[in-house]
């Protein structure tokens, strides 16, 4: 249920980005994107550990 919901973060967050002509919001949704993506991939390899 985690990775369902950073993913749909990170497709949310991309799309407000396009969307954004405010530099500071942008800046502000490029952050949101990367703690998102980290976040999955440290749980696809909390995955990968156990299996």
């Amino acid at each position: 249920m985690k990775k369902l919901w950073h993913t749909f973060n990170i497709r949310y967050y991309e799309i407000l980005f396009k969307d954004c002509l405010n530099h500071k919001m942008k800046s502000e949704f490029q952050r949101k994107i990367a703690y998102h993506k980290r976040k999955l991939g440290e749980l696809n390899d909390a995955c990968r550990k156990t299996s």
